[in-house]
């Protein structure tokens, strides 16, 4: 196929021009909100395109296409800025003085390169040294419309990116994982100074690229409150990205199919769900289509696959820092892929699977690293039965109450309930809209329209690499996880490409059938998003948005968040202030102190400990006048699989204050029936 862009841009800008339209007539101070946090934004998408657009000139073979090299750019880029914060490890040096001097000169060296490859190397050295590869015949792409047909799916996308933390969606707790430690610990790391060892927080040990740009988009705001919308703006553009790369990933089939995969992936309701939270699902879904992308070229490519192996190996490590599922998600089926297409070649290539292998550790270790060093167990806190941590970091308790919390329901624990969870997390799940049922017509199309390969030569492409990244994630998901479907997001990038092959199959001799899957999916999928929106009541809270309404916490108006103002009143007074039940760090300023439920908590070692009078005399030793403790947080957890410390109680906190700990404000939220308590702030009388 001969790579040349032909990308619709018309088209394009109208989508990207009628979805901001959108946002901006319906909502004009969130709106306008979005446009004062995009600067800071697309700065780091300019620095991050600059240095990787040079490693991609550097590790891509001579010949490859410009626009490989950008959008693949892109993504090595925003994984050395990632590596790089992790490495640097000091916030206050991604400040916004000295974060704008670094991105500023990323910026200027990216452009000293594209400007000397495209005017300064004579013409007949660049065409030379950067001629595109020819391999395959381009077939048309699509219909250009049918990209307007996005223009709502990014609307709603960019207007979900723009909801403060903690507001969307009732299925993920209201964003608690993103307060807790997508963005909590980040806030304990900017208040600290530097990126170190949290013992209060067990999530902070999970692998954090994704996390590492929030933390350059806060330290480039100079506030983390304030630049939450800046980092939820950089999770919508991992999620534009990631249509870019699976339009990449598909080109192996022609123009036409990697179109038609682009539109099945932008529409995937799950796709604009995500934008939604500040999770780390959008970098995953691009690091993975990336790293199929350079699979697919490696499989083209024989001549040079090893630098493509490379790369697939480079991109799957990213997406193993960005979570720990990227293992079975990405490397292990690019790591089977690679062997397949190996064995499949003239020539034996049996250290294929070592390339790729290398590759991936070279991007993952330092994680690996990092939690080696804090922890004595890199991939802490997994395979602690053969990995133990070191003494004193974690303790049997919270262990086993990770290890039950973190397993399926014991309903859903046999095959039956296995099976039954996949068919309503995956198969039937609004979230996955129409991608099986495009995935079953465009295989079925496949299968029943073979023609002749069209190829140069005798590679021909193959969708077995795709099928082995859906059915490997999906046997490691029923085995080996607590069967949530996000944790199968991935399956998006490779069957979108299946469909679309299919699907452009289709469209060059059976066009009126193709124009009606491609409605149908659109509109079904666009149906399933509606659906969501209306059971989360998306748009009854943005009809009470007034721009970036981050008030709704810091000022307590949101229910179980009248505390916040209260003790940050506290703490900004030079009080410290134990935090008990409640992890959500985000908005609370330093000087409370908290504790993840998993974790080892002092306070509940000293509680099981120590008379009522002498736990007092342990709070005041560690210089804590208040105590707030959260009884509907508390409650939650106890009943729940994840448990909560025996030692933590009412009725500790009843011998405390009759020993002179003095309650003095409880707080509550409304109900149908009134208002209800669901925590209270105590002080600790002085010695």
């Amino acid at each position: 196929m001969t790579h040349t862009m032909k990308a619709p841009f018309l088209p394009l800008l109208l989508t990207a021009f009628g979805a901001c339209a959108l946002v901006a007539v319906g909502w004009p101070p969130v709106f306008a909100a979005i446009v004062s946090a995009a600067p800071e934004a697309l700065f780091m998408l300019a620095a991050a395109l600059s240095w990787g657009y040079i490693i991609a000139c550097l590790l891509t073979p001579r010949g490859t296409e410009f626009e490989w090299r950008l959008i693949g750019g892109i993504g090595m880029g925003l994984g050395a800025c990632s590596l790089s914060v992790l490495l640097v490890g000091r916030p206050e040096v991604l400040h916004r003085s000295t974060g704008s001097v670094v991105l500023g000169l990323s910026v200027a060296a990216g452009l000293v390169v594209v400007a000397w490859q495209r005017w300064i190397v004579p013409k007949e050295i660049r065409d030379r040294l950067f001629a595109v590869h020819t391999s395959r015949e381009t077939r048309p792409p699509p219909p250009r419309w049918i990209w307007l047909a996005l223009m709502p799916f990014l609307a709603i996308a960019l207007l979900a990116a723009s909801f403060p933390p903690g507001t969307l969606w009732p299925a993920e707790g209201n964003g608690y994982d993103v307060l807790e430690y997508h963005f909590g610990a980040l806030r304990d790391w900017l208040d600290a100074g530097r990126i170190l060892y949290l013992p209060q927080n067990i999530y902070s040990n999970f692998p954090m690229n994704i996390e590492m740009l929030y933390l350059l988009s806060m330290g480039l705001v100079g506030n983390p409150v304030e630049g939450a919308l800046t980092a939820q703006l950089i999770n919508l553009i991992l999620a534009i990205l990631t249509v870019a790369a699976v339009w990449l990933a598909a080109r192996s089939w022609g123009d036409r199919a990697a179109w038609i995969a682009a539109v099945i992936a932008a529409s995937c309701p799950y796709l604009t769900y995500l934008c939604g939270v500040a999770y780390v699902e959008n970098g995953l879904l691009l690091f993975a289509a990336l790293s199929l992308a350079a699979l697919g070229r490696a499989s083209e490519d024989s001549m040079r696959g090893r630098s493509w192996l490379l790369l697939a190996g480079l991109f799957a490590g990213l997406a193993c820092g960005c979570k720990y599922t990227g293992v079975p998600a990405v490397v292990l089926p690019v790591l089977l892929a690679s062997a397949w297409l190996a064995l499949r070649a003239k020539r034996r290539r049996y250290f294929d699977p070592l390339i790729v292998l290398i590759g991936a550790t070279i991007t993952f270790a330092p994680w690996l690293v990092r939690n080696y060093n804090n922890t004595g167990n890199p991939v802490f806190p997994l395979a602690r039965s053969f990995l133990p941590e070191r003494p004193g970091v974690w303790d049997d308790d919270g262990a086993q109450r990770w290890k039950e919390g973190h397993l399926p329901a014991p309903e859903h624990r046999s095959m039956a309930g296995r099976l039954d969870r996949l068919w309503h997390e995956i198969i039937a799940s609004p979230l996955f809209g129409m991608t099986w049922l495009l995935v079953v017509v465009g295989a079925a199309a496949f299968v029943m329209m073979r023609r002749p390969a069209v190829a140069v030569g005798s590679d021909q492409p193959t969708l077995l690499p795709c099928w082995i990244m859906i059915v490997v994630p999906l046997i490691c998901w029923l085995a080996f996880t607590h069967l949530v479907g996000r944790f199968a997001v991935t399956l998006i990038v490779p069957a979108s490409i299946i469909a679309a092959v299919g699907l452009a199959r289709f469209a060059e001799s059976h066009r009126l059938i193709f124009v009606a899957c491609m409605i149908t999916a659109v509109v079904g999928n666009a149906a399933a998003l509606s659906r969501i929106l209306l059971e989360a009541r998306f748009f009854e809270l943005a009809a009470l948005r007034s721009g970036r309404d981050v008030d709704w916490f810091t000022a307590g108006q949101w229910p179980t968040h009248a505390h916040v103002p209260r003790i940050n009143e506290l703490t900004r007074d030079g009080h410290r202030v134990l935090v008990v039940a409640d992890a959500r760090r985000f908005y609370l300023e330093a000087g409370a102190d908290y504790c993840v439920v998993f974790n080892r908590n002092p306070f509940a070692e000293a509680a099981g400990s120590l008379p009522a009078h002498e736990l007092l005399v342990w709070l005041r030793n560690r210089d804590y006048r208040h105590i707030h403790v959260d009884w509907s947080e508390m409650n939650r957890l106890r009943k729940s699989r994840y448990g909560f410390w025996s030692s933590i109680n009412e009725a500790l906190f009843r011998e405390l204050e009759q020993e002179g700990l003095r309650r003095i404000q409880d707080f509550a939220f409304e109900t149908e029936s009134g208002p209800r308590v669901y925590a209270t702030l105590y002080a600790i009388p002085p010695p």
